[in-house]
């Protein structure tokens, strides 16, 4: 333990998840309207689940400090601070109330309640800096970038809820 009270094993908790969502946005199937189908929300409800607060903030934190710095860490090896503020970037900004809903669960509140909750946050966050951006309707917004990701997001929450929950006894990060 360090004098901040912070374990040696949560910052490289942390730095590991931070890993894992990088290499999840990776993972990414193009598509023509400009949202990509990645894992990055499995990611995100993943090391939500896993981590303390303080630490997925931490993870989230800095996942998009990289990219916004320009280091190709979104999906399909993008990054710069545009990515933030483009069509797209409301679902970028959306992962961190995911991922801290996701960390509360530790705190003995209903996880996969709170996980969805977190994907419906990032998703409307997404939705409507889309509309904003692109000047069309929130239902037009919603259909051209939230529905056709919506079954893929909702089944990733409880993956993700039930790979972290046989990991984190291993961390004992609580």
């Amino acid at each position: 333990m360090t004098a901040s009270g912070i374990r040696t094993k949560d910052l490289a908790a942390t730095a590991l998840c931070t890993a894992i969502i990088v290499v999840c946005a990776q993972i990414s199937i193009p598509l023509p309207n400009m949202v990509p189908i990645t894992l990055q929300t499995f990611a995100v409800a993943f090391c939500g689940y896993l981590l303390m607060p303080k630490f997925a903030a931490m993870a989230i934190t800095a996942y998009l400090l990289l990219g916004a710095a320009g280091v190709p860490v979104f999906s399909s090896l993008r990054g710069g601070f545009q990515m933030l503020t483009g069509p797209t970037g409301g679902f970028l900004i959306g992962f961190i109330p995911m991922i801290l809903l996701c960390s509360l669960t530790k705190r003995k509140f209903p996880a996969l309640v709170l996980g969805l909750l977190g994907l419906a946050v990032c998703h409307l966050a997404g939705v409507v800096q889309y509309m904003l951006l692109t000047h069309i309707s929130f239902w037009a917004a919603m259909l051209k970038v939230s529905v056709p990701f919506l079954a893929k997001d909702v089944l990733s929450v409880p993956a993700a809820l039930l790979m972290a929950s046989k990991l984190r006894p291993l961390l004992r990060t609580e």
